[in-house]
């Protein structure tokens, strides 16, 4: 008699406790759950895959994406073609983001439509934030929003060129994270305010590099952080910041988390701003792939070596002022970085070792403290008893350099930041919910309706 469906043998895994410590076990796999776990299981099972030699680790939950190309509705047609780079690189599910006139989310049926469009087209899993609107007929539709399973709302402080949603007036911001407040949610905020001196027509969007610079200045994450930091003060709601670039922003958060511990906040940085510098974009400008630098807009931008090396530090002590890691893929910004960030931090021997804060630490940071951050760790996040099969393997042995081929970019339009970059580790496989996304270098086939999941906040 069949017990289970899908046997997993001889992975390493880590195991629960402090030091994280990784061992071989066995998993075992029925409708879509993980059912037994440990060494040398003896059960019978329909399908079974070999593992020895590979690490096992959750799939990556991004909580804040924005995987909509402009125009989503007329350009996406196929289904599964949202977040198929992210599923080839470990990902199982992402928490997409709101933005302005790209299926905007502001009311209950605008998550009936976002939410049906992605049913349709998504390759994984996902949960979404609601937008926060400058109007005040928004918040009388806040509660029913929460009630409809969304994870947050977020806003912006930057102008709406900065981040793809409108900004907000900071005392209309105060009422919405009010009733977030009394919602029990949290409230995401993006990581740059207005510079008063820099008119927004400058904001170096498709405009040169230099000016693209110069009107995202890091005094711009400093001011959001500070306003921030005293809205979330004042209204007493939780708040999640990213991307973070900047060790000062950190020590700014840390401080006022000391000075008032009833303050929750969650902080988040980017993949690329751990591992690029602006002056890897000035070099790969005069290359053959300086183009990934000059069409990419990451929001902000990247920052001088010094100041990438001292955050990269922040991510790498143990604990790290780092709440959670993110890819910062953008689609609308040209940050296509979904398909290779993740593989990126996890193969980081200066990241991912035990003199850094471990494979598993670093990995719980891709996904078990996201879908906890998200209320989703009921079923997500986690290789556990009873939780989804969402799971990456990971070959270590298996180096690569990254190439921006029809066969090896999974993008539409094949270009990334991480185009030649020299990857210590492949992601071979990735299961979500015991079935089979993404193995040996190709998307698995859709086979039916209903594979994908809109997964609601529960918590």
């Amino acid at each position: 008699m069949t017990e289970a469906d899908l046997l997993i043998r001889g992975g390493y895994v880590a195991l629960p406790g402090p030091d994280c410590r990784m061992a071989r076990v066995d998993i075992a796999v029925a409708d879509g759950k993980i059912v037994a776990l440990g060494p040398g299981l003896e059960l019978a099972a329909a399908f079974l895959l070999e593992a020895s030699g590979l690490v096992l680790l959750p799939g990556v939950v991004d909580p804040a994406v924005r995987f909509l190309p402009a125009q989503a509705e007329t350009r996406i047609t196929a289904p599964g073609e949202i977040g198929a780079p992210f599923a080839a690189g470990g990902g199982t599910l992402y928490a997409d983001l709101p933005g302005g006139r790209n299926l905007p989310l502001y009311d209950p049926e605008g998550l009936a439509r976002k939410k049906a469009f992605l049913l349709a087209h998504s390759r994984t899993d996902f949960a979404l934030w609601a937008g926060i609107s400058g109007t005040a007929v928004h918040f009388g539709k806040m509660e029913a929003l929460r009630d409809a399973g969304i994870v947050g709302f977020h806003a912006s402080l930057a102008p709406a060129e900065r981040d793809g949603a409108p900004p907000v007036a900071h005392p209309l911001l105060l009422r919405a994270m009010k009733e977030a407040a009394r919602l029990g949610l949290p409230v995401h905020l993006h990581t740059e305010s207005g510079v008063p001196e820099l008119p927004a027509a400058n904001n170096g969007l498709g405009g040169p590099r230099s000016l693209f610079l110069e009107s995202h200045p890091p005094r711009a994450e400093d001011e959001a952080v500070r306003i921030a930091l005293d809205l979330a003060g004042e209204a007493g709601c939780a708040l999640f910041l990213s991307p973070l670039t900047l060790v000062e922003s950190l020590a700014r958060i840390e401080a006022a988390r000391a000075a008032h511990p009833e303050l929750r906040v969650t902080t988040g940085s980017a993949a690329h701003h751990l591992l690029f510098s602006e002056e890897d974009g000035a070099a790969a400008a005069h290359s053959p792939l300086g183009q990934k630098f000059t069409r990419a807009r990451p929001l902000p931008p990247l920052r001088s070596d010094p100041v990438r090396a001292a955050l990269f530090a922040a991510a790498a002590s143990h604990p790290s002022p780092i709440d959670l890691l993110l890819s910062g893929h953008a689609e609308a910004h040209g940050m296509r970085t979904a398909q290779h960030a993740h593989a990126a931090l996890l193969t980081r021997p200066d990241l991912a070792s035990e003199t850094g804060p471990g494979r598993a630490r670093l990995a719980s940071r891709l996904g078990p403290d996201a879908a906890a951050f998200l209320g989703l760790a009921d079923r997500k996040g986690g290789i556990a008893l009873g939780k989804d099969a969402d799971l990456l393997f990971l070959d270590l042995e298996e180096s690569h350099r990254v190439g921006m081929g029809a066969g090896e970019c999974l993008y539409a339009e094949r270009e990334s930041l991480y185009a030649g970059q020299v990857v210590g580790g492949r992601i071979v496989r990735v299961l979500q919910r015991g079935r089979t996304l993404f193995a040996n270098g190709r998307m698995a086939k859709i086979v039916k309706e209903g594979e994908v999941c809109f997964i609601p906040r529960q918590g």
